[in-house]
């Protein structure tokens, strides 16, 4: 082993994770790992062109190999997330990863539907969002995007992730990132969760135009919402936008908030109108500040 060319050696690394780079560097002085080597590693995450590492790479690389929700006893103060932190959105198929976007965070003081009323007290809300932003106006006739869906225009701001008409269940995953140093705390999930496989494929059916029986339980408005963290729905948005069902998940949902985000998807068609394919267009997370104390981060290092 310790003879091996050091090219040789690179690429046997780069098929390892982090606990097997630990254990050639125990069984061979040739695979020690140094800065190089972790560096090397963490960079094949694609998470990692979303943060600013300061740190020693050796810790880094193995907080992304470790990701996992937050300790429920830590939780970040507003100024770490206004100058520390980026959320990272990926998607995922079928265990493909289809993307990976960072989120923008930001704080809104929102005027709600009488519907939703009984929140106009909690004072300042915020938003973690990726995409375009039809969720962020209430009267669709004036919503931009919707403006250039109608005018047959591109969408520059959309995620742009395409979807089959036979896709697997999506599966959605929030990562807080650290991103500026001093940070004492590693990359944390913060939301995770896979669509049921039987939601998932009623509402493939509903977006082709098809009326199959409603399984007890799911509400005709499927397709349309609103949904949790989109208080103003889709009333007068275009018709082709839909609710991906993020209310309805896989055993193995985790989310520290008591609001659900919105993923917003546009129904594709060919000249006669039959549905051809998918776009996620939008990602949005809504939640009071009072809630804000609920992202926990993971704050143990592992030493290397």
């Amino acid at each position: 082993m310790n003879a091996l060319p050091d090219d040789v050696a690179r690429v046997l690394e780069d098929f390892c994770g982090a606990k097997e780079i630990v254990m050639l560097g125990r069984t061979s002085r040739r695979f020690r790992p140094n800065e190089k080597t972790w560096e090397r590693h963490a960079k094949c995450n694609p998470l990692t062109e979303h943060v600013m590492v300061t740190w020693v790479w050796p810790s880094f690389a193995r907080s992304l190999w470790e990701l996992r929700p937050g300790d429920p006893d830590q939780s970040l103060q507003m100024h770490d997330y206004d100058n520390d932190t980026r959320f990272v959105l990926q998607v995922w198929s079928g265990g493909k990863l289809l993307t990976t976007r960072r989120m923008s965070f930001e704080k809104f003081s929102p005027t709600f539907p009488e519907e939703f009323s009984e929140h106009q007290d909690d004072g300042d809300w915020f938003r973690i969002s990726a995409g375009t932003s039809h969720l962020h106006v209430a009267d669709g006739d004036v919503c931009e995007h919707c403006t250039q869906l109608r005018a047959g225009e591109a969408i520059p701001d959309s995620l742009g992730v395409g979807l089959g008409l036979d896709c697997a269940p999506l599966r959605f995953r929030i990562v807080a990132v650290p991103y500026r140093s001093p940070a004492h705390w590693k990359p944390t999930v913060v939301f995770d969760a896979e669509g049921s496989t039987e939601i998932h494929s009623l509402w493939l059916q509903l977006c082709q135009g098809g009326d199959p029986v409603q399984p007890e339980g799911v509400p005709n408005d499927l397709l349309r919402g609103p949904e949790d963290s989109s208080p103003w729905g889709l009333d007068h948005h275009h018709e082709d936008l839909a609710f991906y069902p993020a209310g309805y998940y896989n055993p193995g949902f985790y989310s520290p908030l008591s609001r659900q985000p919105s993923c917003l998807v546009r129904i594709t068609r060919d000249a006669g109108q039959n549905a051809t394919g998918l776009i996620i267009d939008e990602f949005n997370w809504y939640f009071p500040r009072t809630e804000i104390g609920r992202l926990r981060v993971n704050t143990e290092f592992i030493r290397s």
